[in-house]
């Protein structure tokens, strides 16, 4: 049964072993031997690679380094030794990258710092023609780090931002020919410190401290281009709605039917939303919606079907009582009544005929014109008397005033008519020049990115 339980724990062992994937660090990228001018600055990388991950260390002369002239940075898979300033005598010595991850034994990298004096530079060491300086650039903007160094042989120059080696795999950034850094699309995070460095076989130099700001502009969204407060159509028209805003960052624009979103999710464009109704039946109010990360504006414009043109009855009341009537029936006539003291029997005709009395109550006539108006006359009399020829006579008025009437309706319907068509062509023309407007500040706009 022993036995059975030894073999059993070697096997687990052994499986142990196998499923691990532990591996003892390795040095990937060994820090360079240097020499530098007194009083300047040295920096060194070193990464490693191991499973678990390996902790670099750095010594000098065996010891690890805990000076405050050292600063150590901590990168993905290394660490960065920054020597600020070297001290003549006091930095030759032979360094060490220590990378220890507790499997197997540490890996090592020695180097050295060689230091000269001002008076000790040897022809051919790396001067800079060119240096970076303090630069402010916009968010999303181009930003150009200029270096230029002469030497023997050619320098080779490279980058630092915040004491980090830049990662030059990066598509936003390309080295100019002289070796000066170009950003493109600058983001917040190429916010920093840089320096150049410039190295060949004789030396090695690094420029003094540039600092780039990204600034960030921060405007709250507002409309550059809105849409009427107010716009008259009729029933069944087309009516193209613009919205344009702007701000930094740039605001999402939506339009909202009431309390209904009109704008997809997914679909919300930024600066301009273009909003075409097409068979408008009904009025509402549209409102533009322009948000983004510092607020929110809203900006409604009402749309207003107008009604066609449909007189309603109306009534004039008295001893003799008389009313216009528009598209109206027998039923509409006989149960309207002109007054509450005489009771209305009205018997609509298609042409004039005679007066009819219908006992003392009301005796009416009418006529039915081409535009279904019909003028409606009655009086409270007795069927004693000329009511027949008196009820003709008055009717034939009734006919003249109607025709002058329905003369001048037409007239100012013409006259509205009129003036409606040149407030349309006026109203087309201004935003025919809106149009060009917003085409001329959005491209504007495009340009300014």
């Amino acid at each position: 049964m022993l036995w059975h339980l030894l073999q059993a724990l070697v096997l687990l062992q052994l499986a142990s072993a196998v499923l691990s994937t532990e591996d003892p660090p390795r040095i990937v990228i060994s820090p360079r031997n240097q020499t530098v001018v007194t009083r300047r600055v040295a920096v060194f990388v070193c990464t490693a690679d191991g499973n678990p991950r390996p902790q670099i260390e750095w010594h000098k002369n065996g010891k690890r380094i805990f000076s405050m002239r050292y600063t150590v940075t901590e990168i993905t898979g290394g660490s960065v030794l920054r020597v600020d300033p070297v001290r003549g005598g006091k930095e030759d010595a032979t360094y060490e990258c220590l990378a220890a991850n507790g499997v197997g034994e540490p890996a090592r990298a020695q180097f050295t710092l060689t230091v000269l004096e001002e008076h000790q530079v040897p022809p051919g060491f790396p001067l800079f023609k060119i240096v970076p300086n303090l630069k402010a650039v916009e968010l999303n903007r181009s930003a150009l780090l200029p270096c230029e160094a002469d030497g023997d042989p050619k320098p080779k120059l490279s980058w630092l931002r915040d004491n980090i080696p830049l990662d030059m795999s990066n598509p936003r950034y390309s080295l100019a020919a002289a070796g000066s850094l170009q950003i493109f699309d600058a983001q917040v995070e190429d916010h920093g410190n840089y320096e150049c460095i410039a190295e060949n076989s004789v030396g090695t130099a690094i420029s003094p401290i540039a600092t780039l700001f990204v600034r960030v502009r921060r405007v709250p969204p507002y409309f550059a281009i809105e849409p009427w407060r107010t716009y008259e159509v009729s029933r069944g028209a087309t009516l193209n709605l613009t919205c344009v805003a702007v701000g930094a960052p740039m605001p999402f624009v939506r339009w909202r039917k009431g309390d209904v979103d009109l704008t997809a999710d997914g679909e919300v464009p930024l600066g301009r939303n273009d909003l075409l109704l097409e068979n408008v039946r009904e009025s509402a109010n549209y409102t533009c919606v322009a948000s983004s990360t510092l607020g929110s504006i809203e900006h409604v414009a009402q749309v207003i079907v107008q009604e066609e043109d449909n007189q309603s009855p109306t009534y004039s009341q008295g001893q003799d009582a008389w009313a216009y009537f528009g598209n109206f029936t027998e039923q509409d006539a006989t149960t309207t009544g002109l007054s509450d003291s005489a009771a209305l029997n009205a018997t609509v005709l298609a042409s004039l005929a005679s007066a009819e009395s219908v006992g003392d109550h009301v005796t009416a006539e009418s006529e039915t014109t081409p535009a279904e108006t019909a003028v409606l006359t009655g009086r409270v009399s007795s069927p004693q008397g000329s009511l027949a020829e008196e009820a003709g006579v008055r009717i034939a008025l009734l006919r003249e005033e109607h025709a002058l009437r329905m003369r001048l309706i037409q007239e100012d319907h013409d006259d509205v008519l009129k003036k409606r068509d040149e407030e349309h062509k006026l109203k087309m023309e201004i935003f025919r020049r809106q149009k060009e407007i917003q085409d001329f500040l959005l491209k504007r706009l495009q340009e300014g990115k």
